[in-house]
Parts: C-alpha cells; sequence; structure tokens
C-alpha cells in the first residue's frame, strides 16, 4: 500500500508573499517541512504540487534543485483537487495525505500516528485536528479523492474535505477534536514566521530533531507569543469570512 505526502504550495500569499520560500537557519519553509516529514515510517513519496502560474517557477526551481518531486498543475489555480488528485495518480497513491506548505513545524511521528491509525481501522478520511494550528494534516484514500474529483462543484473542487463532510453516508469518517485551541503555529503573516524561526533557533540548540511536545512546551513558556499568534489567527479567519473562504 503507497502512501504518499502532497504539499499544498504557492508563492502568491496576500499577508505574506513567497513564504514557502522564506528562509529558516538559511533553508527554505519547505525544506524544513519536507525534511521532517521524511523520516515516516509508512511515507513512500513526498510531492510539492503547485500551479503553472510564472511565479511559481521558484517553487520549481527549488524542487529541481534539491531533487524533490515537484507537479506542476495546468488550469484554475484554485482548482485544489486537480493539484491532489492528478499527482496521487501519477505516484500511484492509494493513499495520500494533504498538508500545507504554511505549516513547517509538522512532525513525522503525528503524521505516522493517524495513518497507523487510519490503516487497521479503513477510513476513507481522516483529518488531524487534534493538535494545534499548524499541525493540521488531512488524510484521503485515493478513491475518495477520485471520488471528489469526479464532482463539478466549484466550492467542492476548491474545498475538498468538504465534500466528505457533505456525504458523510458515503465515507467512513475520523475527525479529530482540537484540543489545543490556544496554540496557533500556522505562518500567514511577518510576525508567524518570526515565531516559527524562534523556535527553529531556540529547539535545535538542544534537538535538531526537535518533537510537537517541546514546541507546545515552548509555547506554553511563552505565554505573550501564544496570546498573539492567536489574535492574528482570529484576524486570519475574519480574513477568510470577508472574501468568502470560510
Amino acid at each position: 500500500m503507497r502512501a504518499v505526502v502532497i504539499i499544498q504550495a504557492r508563492m502568491d500569499s496576500k499577508r505574506l508573499p513567497s513564504k514557502v520560500l522564506k528562509e529558516i537557519q538559511g533553508k527554505p519553509m519547505l525544506w524544513h517541512l519536507i525534511n521532517r516529514i521524511n523520516s515516516s515510517k509508512f511515507i513512500n513519496d513526498i510531492i510539492i504540487s503547485t500551479t503553472y502560474k510564472k511565479e511559481d517557477d521558484d517553487i520549481e526551481n527549488f524542487a529541481k534543485k534539491h531533487s524533490f518531486n515537484i507537479y506542476r498543475c495546468e488550469g484554475d489555480p484554485d482548482d485544489l483537487i486537480n493539484r491532489f488528485y492528478l499527482p496521487s495518480k501519477l505516484f500511484n497513491a492509494d493513499i495520500v495525505v494533504r498538508t500545507w506548505g504554511d505549516c513547517p513545524l509538522i512532525y513525522h511521528q503525528i503524521i505516522d500516528q493517524l495513518l497507523k491509525r487510519f490503516i487497521e481501522e479503513k477510513y476513507d478520511f481522516a483529518n488531524n485536528y487534534v493538535a494545534a494550528t499548524g499541525f493540521n494534516f488531512e488524510i484521503y484514500t485515493f478513491k475518495t479523492l477520485e471520488t471528489i474529483w469526479k464532482s463539478s462543484d466549484p466550492f467542492y473542487r476548491r474545498f475538498p474535505r468538504e465534500y466528505v463532510y457533505g456525504h458523510k453516508d458515503l465515507f467512513n469518517i475520523f475527525s479529530g477534536e482540537k484540543k489545543l485551541k490556544d496554540i496557533c503555529l500556522t505562518v500567514d503573516y511577518l510576525e508567524d514566521f518570526e515565531l516559527v524561526t524562534d523556535i527553529f533557533d531556540e529547539q535545535t540548540k538542544q534537538n535538531k530533531t526537535f518533537d510537537i511536545d517541546d514546541i507546545i512546551g515552548y509555547m506554553r513558556n511563552h505565554h505573550d507569543k501564544r496570546s498573539q499568534t492567536l489574535e492574528r489567527n482570529i484576524k486570519y479567519k475574519k480574513e477568510k469570512k470577508i472574501r468568502g473562504i470560510i
């Protein structure tokens, strides 16, 4: 059974342009994300999925420089199901883990834990919303992705997981309950990037492969930073709501 990670990455973030290639300790965020996932016991391939927009040439160049898998999808950049289904098919995936290029702190252990359960209990879809924002990922069977891909509804094509939740009778779903609501580590703003850089700088002094417990401990000891990330996350969600994204 082949499991792949597909990383959603683009250069045209409105709040922090080119963020996925912003450097932490001399390496782009995407490099750190791939490096932290690479030790997984279950993942066969990691693929960066992006668009054919001119600015995303930089992502392809980065991938080729480091011999990472890259897939560029033609057509509407917001047709996200294409950007997951097509590379999954190309790489003969049975299971697909979806994650985001602005979450460089995700660690292979939390992916492996849920993947093991996903396989053993034969889920069609699972999410990892039990951890702090910034550690989230989703798992699909290839068959589930293919079902969503066949939909012509633009909303579902842009937000694949909403198809699953809108058709619960079709799928065996595992949905975690978010337990760490006071921590947010997605890189949406410059301040988020600076915080994640601080975490890397501090944690790698003691352990190059620091995990989620180390990160949570750091955030618990820095109440001011934790409060600021929550405020930015609320602001980000309001902006998305105004744009009709959520």
